[in-house]
């Protein structure tokens, strides 16, 4: 909302992109607080089991660091 504030009041443009999922080297591989890409990677590297809850069927975007900086 800042932003858009700042934006407005010296006449510029300005865009608000709310990302998710965004993963890269320096995520935590240990915790899936953040992000669970890292953290299945994390447990995939550890031959450790990846449990996936109910179907299995939903989706999510995900979006390396390097393409969104």
């Amino acid at each position: 909302k800042y932003v858009l504030i700042y934006c407005q009041a010296y006449n510029l443009r300005g865009t608000v992109v709310r990302l998710s999922n965004v993963f890269g080297p320096r995520a935590s591989i240990h915790s899936p607080e953040f992000t669970f890409n890292n953290f299945f990677i994390g447990l995939a590297l550890q031959n450790k089991n990846i449990t996936v809850f109910g179907q299995g069927t939903q989706m999510r975007n995900v979006t390396y660091i390097d393409d969104a900086v």
